[in-house]
């Protein structure tokens, strides 16, 4: 999913906030070019019933998502909406950071790239582009 460019430059301000599905279009669209191509939920990405799924096949953010919980929902530098959890589908989720560990180094979401934006799934990047 990904706003016209004159929306965008609207939401600008807000990058880093939470975004938040302003409907279920708007949250289904996002879900279909998000969640459906990210390593994080195998019932998005490949379609298997939820209640089939294990634990750790099942993406957290989408649950909080309803809840207007999911952090990890915001707007990238450039105004549009993207998840910071993204791992592409195919890839190794990397490890939980542990809490109880001090943070050392300033290292930056691995899902933005060095421009501050979100990194887009492949196969949405053509979808939605008016």
């Amino acid at each position: 999913m990904k706003y016209p460019e004159q929306l965008a430059d609207m939401t600008k301000e807000h990058a880093g906030e939470q975004w938040e599905p302003s409907n279920g279009t708007e949250g289904e669209l996002f879900m279909e070019a998000w969640c459906c191509n990210c390593a994080r939920d195998k019932a998005m990405r490949e379609g298997v019933d939820f209640d089939e799924c294990d634990d750790d096949e099942k993406c957290e953010i989408i649950g909080a998502s309803f809840r207007g919980e999911a952090v990890e929902w915001q707007y990238d530098k450039h105004g549009q909406p993207c998840c910071t959890a993204f791992v592409p589908a195919g890839e190794t989720i990397p490890a939980p950071r542990c809490t109880a560990t001090v943070d050392m180094f300033e290292v930056p979401n691995a899902a933005l790239n060095s421009a501050g934006a979100c990194a887009r799934p492949v196969e949405a990047e053509g979808r939605n582009e008016s």
